[in-house]
Protein backbone atom coordinates (compact mmCIF):
# COMPACT_ATOMS: atom_id res chain seq x y z
CA UNK A 1 0.00 0.00 0.00
CA UNK A 2 2.89 2.27 0.90
CA UNK A 3 4.45 2.10 -2.40
CA UNK A 4 1.03 2.90 -4.45
CA UNK A 5 0.58 6.17 -1.95
CA UNK A 6 4.89 7.12 -3.16
CA UNK A 7 3.74 6.88 -6.74
CA UNK A 8 0.29 8.73 -6.14
CA UNK A 9 2.40 11.74 -4.58
CA UNK A 10 0.08 11.28 -1.23
CA UNK A 11 0.22 12.61 2.04
CA UNK A 12 3.64 14.46 0.74
CA UNK A 13 2.32 18.03 1.83
CA UNK A 14 3.42 20.08 4.83
CA UNK A 15 1.17 18.86 7.38
CA UNK A 16 0.54 15.48 6.44
CA UNK A 17 1.19 12.29 8.11
CA UNK A 18 0.65 8.79 7.70
CA UNK A 19 0.26 6.50 10.89
CA UNK A 20 1.06 2.61 9.96
CA UNK A 21 2.05 -0.23 12.39
CA UNK A 22 2.39 -4.05 11.55
CA UNK A 23 3.85 -6.15 14.81
CA UNK A 24 5.51 -8.56 11.95
CA UNK A 25 8.82 -9.15 11.55
CA UNK A 26 10.61 -10.24 8.10
CA UNK A 27 11.55 -13.68 7.29
CA UNK A 28 13.17 -15.60 4.65
CA UNK A 29 9.81 -16.24 2.89
CA UNK A 30 8.57 -12.63 2.54
CA UNK A 31 11.80 -12.13 0.27
CA UNK A 32 10.52 -14.94 -1.71
CA UNK A 33 7.24 -13.75 -2.60
CA UNK A 34 5.31 -10.32 -3.62
CA UNK A 35 6.57 -8.00 -0.73
CA UNK A 36 9.89 -6.90 -2.96
CA UNK A 37 10.48 -3.97 -0.66
CA UNK A 38 12.64 -6.32 2.09
CA UNK A 39 15.83 -7.14 1.75
CA UNK A 40 18.13 -9.95 3.08
CA UNK A 41 19.52 -7.57 4.94
CA UNK A 42 16.41 -6.24 6.83
CA UNK A 43 15.61 -9.90 7.91
CA UNK A 44 13.89 -9.77 11.68
CA UNK A 45 13.21 -6.17 10.97
CA UNK A 46 9.59 -4.68 11.66
CA UNK A 47 7.57 -4.68 8.02
CA UNK A 48 6.26 -1.22 8.55
CA UNK A 49 9.70 0.39 9.49
CA UNK A 50 11.72 -1.08 6.57
CA UNK A 51 8.45 -0.22 3.94
CA UNK A 52 8.53 3.59 5.26
CA UNK A 53 11.76 3.95 4.47
CA UNK A 54 11.92 2.09 1.32
CA UNK A 55 9.00 4.10 0.07
CA UNK A 56 11.09 7.08 0.96
CA UNK A 57 13.87 6.22 -1.09
CA UNK A 58 11.47 6.01 -3.89
CA UNK A 59 9.64 9.15 -3.43
CA UNK A 60 12.16 11.15 -1.05
CA UNK A 61 9.17 13.76 -0.72
CA UNK A 62 7.90 11.50 2.15
CA UNK A 63 10.64 11.58 4.00
CA UNK A 64 9.49 12.52 7.53
CA UNK A 65 5.53 12.08 6.38
CA UNK A 66 5.42 8.35 7.79
CA UNK A 67 5.54 7.32 11.64
CA UNK A 68 5.43 3.88 12.40
CA UNK A 69 4.10 2.23 15.58
CA UNK A 70 4.58 -0.83 17.20
CA UNK A 71 1.70 -0.75 19.60
CA UNK A 72 -1.43 -3.02 18.26
CA UNK A 73 -4.64 -0.94 17.17
CA UNK A 74 -6.58 -1.92 20.05
CA UNK A 75 -5.17 -0.65 22.75
CA UNK A 76 -6.54 2.67 24.05
CA UNK A 77 -3.02 4.54 23.48
CA UNK A 78 -3.59 4.18 19.73
CA UNK A 79 -7.20 5.12 18.99
CA UNK A 80 -7.22 8.54 18.57
CA UNK A 81 -3.64 8.09 16.66
CA UNK A 82 -5.82 5.28 14.07
CA UNK A 83 -8.97 6.05 14.11
CA UNK A 84 -7.97 10.38 14.60
CA UNK A 85 -6.73 10.52 11.01
CA UNK A 86 -9.01 11.63 7.65
CA UNK A 87 -9.20 8.04 6.99
CA UNK A 88 -8.05 4.07 7.55
CA UNK A 89 -6.70 1.83 4.94
CA UNK A 90 -6.08 -1.57 6.33
CA UNK A 91 -4.46 -4.72 4.72
CA UNK A 92 -5.22 -7.42 7.14
CA UNK A 93 -5.50 -11.11 7.08
CA UNK A 94 -8.05 -12.56 9.48
CA UNK A 95 -11.43 -12.16 9.64
CA UNK A 96 -11.70 -10.91 13.21
CA UNK A 97 -9.30 -7.57 12.66
CA UNK A 98 -10.55 -7.08 10.02
CA UNK A 99 -14.09 -6.83 11.39
CA UNK A 100 -12.80 -5.06 14.61
CA UNK A 101 -11.14 -2.02 12.19
CA UNK A 102 -14.60 -2.08 10.32
CA UNK A 103 -16.67 -1.12 13.62
CA UNK A 104 -14.34 1.13 15.21
CA UNK A 105 -14.07 3.49 11.61
CA UNK A 106 -17.74 3.26 11.51
CA UNK A 107 -17.71 4.46 14.91
CA UNK A 108 -15.27 6.97 14.11
CA UNK A 109 -17.07 8.10 11.03
CA UNK A 110 -13.98 7.43 9.23
CA UNK A 111 -13.70 6.58 5.32
CA UNK A 112 -11.73 3.01 5.19
CA UNK A 113 -10.51 0.70 1.87
CA UNK A 114 -10.64 -2.20 3.55
CA UNK A 115 -8.40 -4.93 2.00
CA UNK A 116 -7.31 -8.30 3.19
CA UNK A 117 -6.04 -11.83 1.36
CA UNK A 118 -6.26 -15.29 3.12
CA UNK A 119 -4.59 -17.65 1.09
CA UNK A 120 -5.42 -17.26 -2.95
CA UNK A 121 -8.60 -14.88 -1.95
CA UNK A 122 -8.22 -11.49 -1.64
CA UNK A 123 -11.15 -8.31 -0.98
CA UNK A 124 -11.24 -4.82 -1.75
CA UNK A 125 -13.68 -2.33 -0.61
CA UNK A 126 -14.71 1.35 -0.37
CA UNK A 127 -16.53 1.85 2.62
CA UNK A 128 -17.85 5.66 3.66
CA UNK A 129 -19.90 5.43 7.08
CA UNK A 130 -23.68 5.64 7.46
CA UNK A 131 -23.70 5.67 3.45
CA UNK A 132 -21.93 2.36 1.58
CA UNK A 133 -22.64 -1.49 2.95
CA UNK A 134 -19.61 -1.82 5.71
CA UNK A 135 -17.51 -5.38 5.90
CA UNK A 136 -19.35 -6.24 8.79
CA UNK A 137 -22.38 -6.21 6.32
CA UNK A 138 -21.45 -9.33 5.48
CA UNK A 139 -20.54 -12.62 7.05
CA UNK A 140 -17.38 -14.28 5.43
CA UNK A 141 -16.90 -17.87 5.81
CA UNK A 142 -14.57 -19.07 8.78
CA UNK A 143 -11.10 -19.35 8.72
CA UNK A 144 -9.93 -22.82 8.34
CA UNK A 145 -6.25 -22.55 9.56
CA UNK A 146 -4.77 -20.09 11.68
CA UNK A 147 -2.31 -17.50 10.44
CA UNK A 148 1.19 -17.92 11.13
CA UNK A 149 1.44 -14.18 12.14
CA UNK A 150 -1.27 -14.74 14.01
CA UNK A 151 -0.14 -17.49 15.91
CA UNK A 152 3.20 -15.78 16.51
CA UNK A 153 2.24 -12.14 17.83
CA UNK A 154 -1.61 -12.28 18.75
CA UNK A 155 -1.92 -16.15 20.14
CA UNK A 156 -6.03 -15.32 21.40
CA UNK A 157 -7.06 -18.84 21.56
CA UNK A 158 -6.27 -21.84 23.36
CA UNK A 159 -5.61 -24.07 19.40
CA UNK A 160 -2.99 -21.01 19.20
CA UNK A 161 -0.82 -22.48 21.98
CA UNK A 162 -1.40 -26.02 21.97
CA UNK A 163 -2.18 -26.97 18.35
CA UNK A 164 -0.87 -24.06 15.65
CA UNK A 165 2.36 -23.58 17.76
CA UNK A 166 2.99 -26.59 18.46
CA UNK A 167 2.50 -27.94 15.40
CA UNK A 168 5.11 -24.71 13.95
CA UNK A 169 8.01 -26.04 16.14
CA UNK A 170 7.36 -29.16 14.88
CA UNK A 171 7.89 -28.46 11.69
CA UNK A 172 10.81 -25.99 11.93
CA UNK A 173 12.66 -29.18 14.24
CA UNK A 174 11.50 -31.91 12.26
CA UNK A 175 10.42 -31.51 8.85
CA UNK A 176 12.15 -27.68 7.54
CA UNK A 177 15.62 -28.88 9.02
CA UNK A 178 15.07 -32.79 7.92
CA UNK A 179 14.87 -30.90 3.92
CA UNK A 180 17.68 -28.27 4.50
CA UNK A 181 20.22 -31.05 5.35
CA UNK A 182 18.71 -33.26 2.74
CA UNK A 183 19.15 -30.39 0.18
CA UNK A 184 22.57 -29.75 1.53
CA UNK A 185 23.79 -33.23 0.70
CA UNK A 186 21.93 -33.90 -2.65
CA UNK A 187 22.79 -30.44 -3.98
CA UNK A 188 26.14 -29.35 -4.52
CA UNK A 189 25.88 -25.59 -4.74
CA UNK A 190 22.84 -25.15 -2.11
CA UNK A 191 24.25 -23.47 0.59
CA UNK A 192 25.33 -20.88 -1.84
CA UNK A 193 21.88 -20.62 -3.87
CA UNK A 194 20.79 -20.38 -0.16
CA UNK A 195 22.84 -17.56 0.89
CA UNK A 196 22.37 -15.64 -2.61
CA UNK A 197 18.36 -15.73 -2.19
CA UNK A 198 17.83 -15.02 1.34
CA UNK A 199 20.72 -13.94 2.76
CA UNK A 200 22.62 -14.91 5.93
CA UNK A 201 20.53 -16.91 8.66
CA UNK A 202 21.99 -17.49 12.14
CA UNK A 203 19.48 -19.67 13.04
CA UNK A 204 20.60 -22.19 10.20
CA UNK A 205 21.75 -25.83 11.50
CA UNK A 206 24.12 -26.06 8.42
CA UNK A 207 25.38 -22.74 8.67
CA UNK A 208 26.21 -22.68 12.28
CA UNK A 209 27.76 -26.07 11.71
CA UNK A 210 30.24 -24.97 8.82
CA UNK A 211 31.11 -21.66 10.65
CA UNK A 212 32.27 -23.48 13.62
CA UNK A 213 36.22 -22.94 14.61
Amino acid sequence: MLKNWSMMVLATGPDATIHTTDLDIIEKSNLLNRQFLFRAKDLGKFKSEVAAVAVADMNPALKDHILCRQDPVGQMSSMTTFFGDDGVIDALDNIAARVYVDQHCILYEKPVLESGTMGTKGNTQVVIPHLTKSYSSSQDPPEKRTLLCTVKNFPSAITHTLIEWAWQEFNAMFVKLVESVNQYLSEPNYLESSLKYSGPDPDCFISGYLNKP
